[in-house]
């Protein structure tokens, strides 16, 4: 009897016991896991599959013939290790033999229909196929996604399920129990988590209550910066109304530190002050402190007789918090107080507390709030209740850009106590100092805490600080070698240096492999260094572990993912707006919609969003400076774009923005003494500056001076050579130069991208130009040539750039022949849309030239007019030959150029 196992990690069992054999191997999991999970089950088996399907899922690179002979392979290896009756195999499709393979997921979904959810939640046993992955099987993953999701949808209502019907029953504290489960299982659903503070409540728990909506708030705030709804608010005020009203009126040490005067009023917050927690009696002790609950008279849960010095240290602390003065405007030394350790774990988070209330209303010292605190633990992927050991403490504190860290011990010794702190430097973890207390008497022990929190603070503000490098980026990752990497490669990127910055990222990887951020960042500079599979791979795998992110890391995984590997814009936008909704101060939201603004050519918003991203965090300047500089040129804002170089200090901005003002001007004198260029016999200028020169040349009909230009473009780097390659030979084909040298530089350019490896849009608007060059030389073989190349690089995968770039060819293969009218309608249907870095404006001239050949001089002239008057920013080479090119059509119609 074999058993697949799919609800968290993946696996095979043979009788009980796991297998490692072949059968095991992912591709073949993956196929059990199809069959396992497919519909019309009802008896813990599988529903019948077609074999077209399984191939299209598990090997969609294979044709049709060659995938049913792997998929046939595959089956034929799984019934030798499994036996022939573990599958029944059809002509058309394939079933799991549900009396030889048994599944969880099959259960599952069995106990399911037949209402059985206890049945349900005993077999879930986490995320279905958590971390399971398949290579070069991007639809197994979709498919694999929407399975998960589907399921742990399934497991939550069937927790609410069993919660209502124990509530029914009576039996309030099972049902607060699968309420407490089913809120761990959506943390996010203020729904979920109001019915488990009605629960608490009902059990007569406020106190847990409370403490649970503190969590659920500080849980929304962190991911998606958003409060609890009003329902959860109202009740928690509530709450609290009814714990004032009941407080005992006699005064003593558990009554005074019971509800500060002002806690009734105050909403429930995220915050990450040290003041943060709702003070109430229960929840004024951190997470695993004993419980203080009230009585006839009585209070239990305090260890010792010092049961007095803990309550006024408690008063003590809740009186400092209150007094605490505003930030200050300098800079403060960060300190994370980590654990006092101890017999007495309530002496210890007492004096603990203490020790915080001391340190924070101090002006020179920011103490790192709990709610941070446990954040941070979050991303490093501990739990939030980890101790605060000495090197837990340090690694957060450099997480938080703190200075140092504070943890120490508190011992009982007869009547008092033996305190011993340390403080820690965060940056190498070693002792900067060490202090004892060592109170006689009860008495003592404020006083003595009171020293120690004061000599605490002197020693961190006088220490001199051996890194002020700030906060790591507040990522997810269990590596702080991993995080200091991906750091590392953030401010590279700051500096424009990707390849830099992508060998940051792979040595993070190298550290932490599963590190989703490391492999979202290295695919976005591997699309940026023109290294397309590396790129694909690197987001790829970051999609696949996405589910073990917060929402918001996650959003952004899911965009760049759909934007760079998917080619889906618009899906693209939407993941990039609902990280904006969601966390409205995110600058990687408006960086991420900038690209996708210029993509579709709105250039309005991409000049918006590129703005809000650079205010949101000024020091990420790459992209953000590009797009928007980029967008303004887009929008012929010379003024605007002067303006934002002048203001970010870039040389280079400020003389490509000189540069194109002139060239929209067709001041060409000026644009001439501005670049005053000469064609060097070496490399003596840069590859921009001889595009620059080259463009200008071709503009005014100087093939002879552009093409020497051209020389020195085609040795730099990037897409340079194959642009200034096509860029010569639309000149030749078009300005009176040689037919055949134009046709030969463009097979030479179409040859270099064929031996690259380049995005969809770079293949897509690249090929178009080289169509573009052939249509106009009438080399239909050429231009069937470029149609293969596209469809053999889209792959069948229908990606929006090889789309409009096929239709681009069409219109410029009809145009070869002499159907005008078929290349007019084509082209105008080619440029409705657009993708990254594609001009349009070239589309626009053809539409001209067939509508004109065609006889619709009005519709032609209009068109031309339209084309010389085209914004240059984004890619002003090329749009400064098609403009030239329309004007000469509406000089030699006798039209007005405008």
């Amino acid at each position: 009897m074999f058993r697949l196992r799919t609800f968290g990690t993946a696996s095979l069992d043979r009788n009980g016991v796991p297998l490692a054999g072949r059968a095991t191997q992912r591709r073949r999991l993956a196929l059990l896991a199809l069959l396992a999970a497919a519909r019309d089950r009802g008896n813990g088996g599988g529903g019948a599959v077609a074999r077209d399907k399984l191939v299209a899922y598990l090997w969609p690179d294979r044709d049709a013939e060659r995938g049913r002979h792997v998929l046939s392979q595959t089956l034929y290896e799984l019934r030798r290790e499994m036996g022939e009756d573990a599958f029944h195999v059809g002509v058309d499709d394939v079933r799991l033999n549900a009396a030889i393979v048994t599944s969880d997921v099959g259960e599952f979904d069995a106990a399911i229909a037949a209402g059985d959810p206890q049945r349900a939640i005993a077999l879930y046993q986490g995320p279905f196929l958590d971390g399971f992955f398949v290579t070069d099987a991007a639809e197994f993953e979709r498919w694999v996604e929407d399975e998960r999701s589907r399921r742990a949808q399934a497991y939550g209502e069937a927790l609410q399920v069993l919660a209502r019907g124990a509530a029914a029953r009576g039996d309030l504290s099972q049902a607060a129990s699968w309420w407490r489960r089913a809120s761990d299982h959506d943390r996010l659903s203020s729904r979920v988590a109001l019915e488990y503070l009605q629960a608490l409540v009902a059990l007569g728990d406020r106190a847990g209550a409370l403490q649970h909506a503190r969590i659920h708030a500080a849980v929304l705030e962190q991911d998606l910066g958003v409060a609890p709804e009003p329902a959860v608010q109202s009740l928690v005020d509530r709450v609290r109304e009814e714990l004032r009203m009941s407080a005992p009126a006699a005064a003593g040490p558990v009554a005074a530190s019971a509800t500060p005067a002002d806690a009734a009023a105050r909403p429930l917050s995220a915050g990450s002050g040290s003041a943060d927690t709702i003070a109430a009696p229960a929840s004024a002790l951190p997470p695993g402190a004993a419980t203080v609950r009230r009585g006839r008279g009585t209070a239990r849960g305090w260890l010792t007789a010092g049961a007095a010095v803990l309550a006024a240290l408690f008063v003590m602390s809740t009186i400092a918090l209150a007094r605490r003065p505003a930030p200050p405007a300098r800079a403060a030394r960060g300190v994370v107080v980590g654990a006092i350790r101890g017999p007495d774990s309530s002496l210890g988070l007492a004096v603990r507390e203490a020790l915080t209330a001391e340190l924070a209303a101090a002006p020179d010292v920011k103490v790192i709030g709990d709610l941070h605190v446990q954040s941070t633990l979050r991303l490093m992927e501990r739990p939030a209740t980890t101790e605060l050991a000495a090197p837990v403490a340090v690694e957060v504190a450099q997480r938080q850009g703190a200075s140092f860290a504070v943890v120490g011990s508190v011992t009982p010794m007869g009547a008092g106590a033996q305190i011993f702190v340390q403080l820690l430097d965060a940056s190498s973890g070693a002792a900067v100092s060490t202090l004892t207390e060592r109170p006689a008497a009860s008495a003592d022990v404020i006083p003595a805490v009171t020293r120690l929190a004061r000599s605490l603070r002197e020693r961190a503000v006088g220490a001199p600080l051996t890194d002020s490098a700030g906060a790591l980026p507040a990522v997810t990752t269990a590596s702080i070698d991993a995080l200091r990497d991906y750091a590392l490669a953030r401010a590279a990127l700051t500096r424009f240096d990707r390849s830099r910055a992508a060998e940051y990222c792979e040595a993070a990887l190298l550290h932490d492999s599963l590190f989703v951020l490391a492999h979202y960042l290295a695919g976005d500079l591997y699309w940026y260094l023109d290294q397309q599979r590396r790129s694909d791979a690197h987001l790829t795998r970051a999609e696949e572990l996405s589910n073990r992110l917060p929402p918001r890391e996650r959003l952004i995984v899911r965009a760049r993912y759909e934007q760079l590997v998917r080619d889906r814009l618009d899906s693209a936008l939407y993941y990039w707006r609902l990280l904006g909704t969601s966390t409205p101060d995110e600058p990687h939201a408006y960086e991420g919609m900038a690209w996708v603004y210029l993509s579709l050519g709105d250039y309005t918003a991409a000049a918006a969003a590129a703005d809000t991203a650079l205010r949101l965090d000024p020091q990420a300047v790459a992209p953000n400076q590009f797009n928007r500089l980029h967008a303004l040129l887009s929008l012929s804002d010379t003024a605007g774009a002067m303006a934002f170089a002048k203001a970010v200090g870039s040389p280079s901005f400020e003389q490509q923005t000189r540069v194109v003002a002139l060239f929209l001007r067709r001041d060409w004198d000026g644009a001439s003494a501005l670049l005053h260029w000469t064609p060097p016999d070496g490399l003596e200028r840069n590859s921009g500056e001889a595009a620059a020169w080259q463009a200008l040349q071709l503009a005014t009909g100087h093939l002879a001076d552009a093409e020497r230009a051209m020389a020195v473009t085609v040795r730099g780097g990037q897409q340079h050579p194959p642009r200034a390659l096509l860029q010569q030979a639309l000149g030749e084909v078009t300005m009176g130069g040689s037919r055949e040298h134009g046709l030969a530089l463009a097979r030479e350019a179409f040859d270099w991208v064929r031996r690259a490896d380049l995005s969809a849009p770079a293949n897509g608007r690249l090929m178009e130009r080289v169509a573009d060059v052939a249509g106009r030389a009438r080399d239909t073989l050429m231009l069937s040539s470029v149609r293969h190349f596209l469809v053999a690089r889209d792959a069948g995968r229908s990606l929006r750039s090889y789309r409009l770039a096929l239709m681009a060819t069409d219109a410029y293969r009809a145009f070869a022949t002499g159907q005008m009218k078929r290349a007019a309608t084509l082209a105008r249907a080619a440029r409705d849309s657009s993708y990254f870095g594609r001009l349009g404006w070239d589309l626009v001239l053809l539409e001209a030239d067939a509508r004109a050949a065609a006889g619709e001089r009005a519709a032609a002239d209009s068109l031309y007019r339209l084309v010389a008057n085209a914004p240059v920013g984004y890619d002003p080479e090329s749009v400064l030959l098609i403009r030239a090119l329309a004007d000469r059509a509406l000089a030699r119609r006798g039209a007005s150029g405008g």
